[in-house]
Formats: C-alpha cells, sequence, structure tokens
C-alpha cells in the first residue's frame, strides 16, 4: 500500500514521528487511537512507541500506518500493518532500522540524534482515522569534564573581573549545563557582564549531532581566594526525569597581593644557650614573597646589617653571649601602602656561663695526712649550681670541697662542675690536680703462690706509693737487682724481696 498524505500538511521544518489507524471506507465503526506523549531513550539503544487502540461498531478491517515528516517538510510513511501483514517502507531513513511489533507499536533498534521529534500534533483523515504524534527525546551522557585554568599570576588591585578558568563539556544530548564552585560552595555568577563575577557559556553542535559546552568563568580575586578550590560541575539529563553530575578536577589561583602583616620572632631554639645554632623567622603576608633585610642593634638608632634573603630565616649559628640583643627585620614591598608596618624587632638571651674560677688553681701539693680545702666560683646569665666529682663519683654538692687527713688513694683529679637546671645543656667545668707527697709506702703483695715444679718460670709484681715516684728494687739474699721497668721481674727461683 502507497503513503498517504493528510489533506492538512504539518509545519516545516518538525521532524515527527506519527501513527495512522484507518478503518475500511463506509463503516460505521469508530477507532480511538492511544500513543505516549514522549518516548526517551538512551543513544544507541532500542526504543519502542507503543500503539493502543479501541474499536467500537465491529469492523473486519484495520490499516496501522507509521509516518515521519522529512527534513522538506513531506509527510512519508515508513511502516504498516494492514490486517495480519507487518512491512517496512523502502528507501527511507528508516529502512533498515525499524519494526512493528505485535502491538502495532514502532521499534526503532538503536536510536539516533536524528530520531528526536518535534511536537506531536494530531489530525483526523476523511472521518475514517486518527492520527496521534509522539516525541521521542534522544539521550547521551557527556564526557568527564575538562577543565582549563589561568596559570598565571593575578592581581587582587585590579578593577574588574579577570579569566579564571574555562570548563567544557563534550558530546552530550541533551545540553548540559555548567555550575562553577568556590571551596565547595557554589558560585551565583550571572551571564551578563559585571565588575567582580560572571560567566560566558557556548554551545557548538557538534558534526555527530552531539553538543558541546564551554562555560568561562571571570572573577575579580581577592586575597582570601589565595588559598581556595575552584572546581565545575557538569549537569545533565538522563531518562525518566534522572539528572546526573560529574566534577572537574579541583585547582588554585596564583595570586599577586602585598604585604599587610609582618611577624618576626625566635623559631628555635626556644632557650637559647652559648653554642646554640638560633633561627629568627620573618614572615609577610605578601606574594610573590618579598624580600627580607635583616640588621642587628648596636647603640641608639644605629644597627648593622645582616644581609638579606627571600626565605625570611636568619641563622645565626653557634651564638655567644655577645649575640644576645634586639634583631630588625625589614620587609622589601613596594607595593604596601604607607600605613603598612614593615618593621618588626625581636629580641632574644642567650644564656651562658663564665670560665670557672678554682682555687687553688691546676695543681695543688699536699703532704700526706694534711688538709686542704678546694673552692669553686662560677658566673653567668644565671648563678648556676655547682658540685664537685672525682672521676665520675660527684664528692660534694657547693662550690666548697674539703679534704683531710688526705692519703695517697685521695691523690688525683678533681672537678668542679656548674650547670643551670632551667636552661638544659649549659654547663662548664674545670679541674684541680691534689698530689700527696710522702715517704714511699708499698702496697700489700698479695699471698705468695708456691710452686712445686723445677724450671717453672715465676712472674713476681711489687707496687708503692708516694710522692716523689718511688723507685723499686729487687733483691735475694746476697744479691741486690736494679730497679726494674714496671715494677716487676722475672725469677727463676730462690725468695726476692721488694724495697723501694
Amino acid at each position: 500500500m502507497g503513503a498517504r498524505r493528510s489533506p492538512k500538511a504539518l509545519p516545516a521544518p518538525a521532524l515527527l514521528l506519527g501513527l495512522l489507524l484507518l478503518l475500511c471506507p463506509g463503516c460505521r465503526a469508530a477507532v480511538e487511537v492511544s500513543v505516549p506523549p514522549e518516548v526517551e531513550v538512551l543513544l544507541g539503544q532500542e526504543a519502542t512507541i507503543s500503539c493502543t487502540h479501541t474499536l467500537t461498531g465491529g469492523s473486519d478491517y484495520l490499516l496501522v500506518e507509521w509516518f515521519i515528516m522529512d527534513k522538506n517538510g513531506e509527510q512519508r510513511r515508513v511502516a504498516f500493518c494492514e490486517q495480519d501483514t507487518r512491512k517496512v517502507d523502502k528507501n527511507t531513513e528508516y529502512t533498515n532500522r525499524i519494526f512493528i511489533d505485535d502491538d502495532y507499536g514502532l521499534v526503532i533498534k538503536a536510536a539516533e540524534l536524528s530520531d528526536e521529534r518535534a511536537l506531536p500534533q494530531k489530525y483526523v483523515m476523511a472521518e475514517r482515522g486518527t492520527s496521534r504524534a509522539a516525541q521521542v527525546k534522544v539521550y547521551d551522557p557527556p564526557e568527564p569534564p575538562e577543565v582549563k585554568w589561568n596559570t598565571g599570576t593575578l592581581s587582587v588591585t585590579g578593577e574588574h573581573a579577570s579569566e579564571i578558568a574555562t570548563c567544557i563539556s563534550r558530546n552530550a544530548n541533551p545540553v548540559p549545563i555548567i555550575h562553577w564552585y568556590k571551596d565547595d560552595h557554589p558560585l551565583q555568577a550571572p551571564s551578563e557582564r559585571k565588575r567582580d563575577l560572571y560567566v560566558v557559556s557556548r554551545t557548538v553542535k557538534e558534526a555527530s549531532g552531539l553538543h558541546t559546552v564551554s562555560n568561562t568563568l571571570y572573577l575579580r580575586p581577592n586575597k582570601t581566594d589565595k588559598d581556595s578550590r575552584f572546581r565545575c560541575q557538569v549537569m545533565y539529563s538522563m531518562p525518566h526525569g534522572e539528572l546526573r553530575s560529574m566534577e572537574s578536577e579541583y585547582f588554585q589561583l596564583t595570586l599577586h597581593y602585598y604585604t599587610e602583616n609582618v611577624k618576626f620572632s625566635l623559631h628555635s631554639p626556644k632557650i637559647i644557650k652559648e653554642g646554640d645554632d638560633v633561627q629568627l623567622l620573618c614572615q609577610g603576608d605578601g606574594n610573590p614573597p618579598p624580600e627580607y633585610i635583616f640588621s642587628k642593634m648596636k647603640g641608639h638608632d644605629k644597627f648593622e646589617d645582616l644581609g638579606s634573603n627571600l626565605d625570611g630565616v636568619l641563622v645565626l649559628p653557634e651564638v655567644t653571649k655577645d649575640d644576645s640583643g634586639t634583631y630588625r627585620c625589614h620587609v622589601l614591598d613596594f607595593d604596601s601602602p604607607p600605613e603598612v608596618e614593615l618593621e618588626k624587632e625581636e629580641t632574644i638571651s642567650v644564656h651562658y656561663l663564665d670560665m670557672l674560677v678554682l682555687t687553688p688553681n691546676r695543681t695543688v701539693k699536699v703532704p700526706l695526712g694534711g688538709n686542704i680545702e678546694l673552692s669553686c666560683f662560677g658566673s653567668g646569665s644565671q648563678t648556676p649550681t655547682l658540685s664537685w666529682r672525682k672521676g665520675k663519683e660527684e664528692v660534694e654538692h657547693g662550690g666548697t670541697l674539703t679534704l683531710t687527713s688526705l692519703t695517697y688513694g685521695m691523690a688525683g683529679r678533681y672537678t668542679c662542675e656548674a650547670s643551670v637546671p632551667s636552661v638544659p645543656g649549659l654547663h662548664k667545668d674545670q679541674s684541680v690536680q691534689v698530689i700527696v707527697e710522702g715517704p714511699p709506702e708499698i702496697v700489700q703483695p698479695q699471698s705468695p703462690s708456691h710452686y712445686h715444679n723445677f724450671g717453672q718460670k715465676v712472674t713476681l709484681t711489687c707496687s708503692a706509693l708516694g710522692h716523689p715516684e718511688p723507685q723499686i728494687t729487687w733483691s735475694v739474699p746476697g744479691e741486690v737487682s736494679k730497679g726494674q721497668e714496671n715494677h716487676q721481674v722475672s725469677w727463676l727461683g730462690g725468695d726476692p724481696l721488694c724495697a723501694p
């Protein structure tokens, strides 16, 4: 059966998919036809436009025809069903993509963007049939959004909004919508050009029929935006009223702003002692980072230049008490207004200990059995705590050490140590050598060993105390031996004697 044409043509250039049911001529039967007003489908998936009809009055003949309006505004049939015969018309854009199902519905095998049809219409053909039209909507989600932001340095002193970033959403249907966010809060950006904030949007229909949207954000930044994180969001529609979104990556801006505040403080250590490496930190809140100039007060309104750098750190290596004083940091920022204070000062105190004073000093000689008093005096940034030790053993807590009835065993090196408990690691020490003078004393030897094997080698040791250093000799009955090195002698027999 050939295509039928409505006496009243549909308005061009609308493309619509229509259905026509006809009864036999002269029949009194009536027909009611219903098709869904809208059919939604994803690009490339199958779409079914159902056809529901009712007949009254009885009839043995029924014709169902499906039409489109082609690009020339002409109505053209694409498929029909007459009685039980279902056919697809040849040489149409739908010839290989459609069929009529058992319920007279039209099935599109793989939906294309060209299947989207405009406003549905209704018309009657010579009082013998009824026509309805269904609108097909084809959806395709966009690619993940692409954001290109301004990587240059933006000034916060500009009078107008600057181009911040462009968000691009490619290949979608229907046209997606782009929103901007700062720190995850939406930016209510108008599309009209404004002094502080606005957006410019552009939509391009690709050769594929899909849409690409680009949205450019213009913003007049302020100093608080230096840490802000921006992103764009693409909202797009899916079948059955579903609304989805995709987010771009976050990005941040590089801003140029003048210094408004300067901080200058001791960075490390918090308690300073002689020998420490000290750091003073100067920070200005401008960007790019300004130059920092350091100096130290040497007198009333006189400062010694200590150099400059860009990191704001002044290092004082291995400080002494002479490094105590007032230091100044000057931030060199010519963009800052005159009312901004660009100089700050910081005073540091270096804890120290002076050289200890010992009485007697260095070396002292005392006769055997005599007495001596050792005194130690210390001074510094704080009064130190004093103590005496011999070797690792503390022998007195305080600055005075009294030694009575001196023996040879009490001779040796005595050390006075000064420390400041409130300043960990701050200490000094100085020693005095105590010499006990007197006649030699032989140290009690060990019990003699008896050897029963003739010819066995025997080593004997003789020890004596005294000052000056005793000279030791060995002897056996009837013989005298000269002093031996280390006060030791090897003897092969007899009973040797040791004498100082």
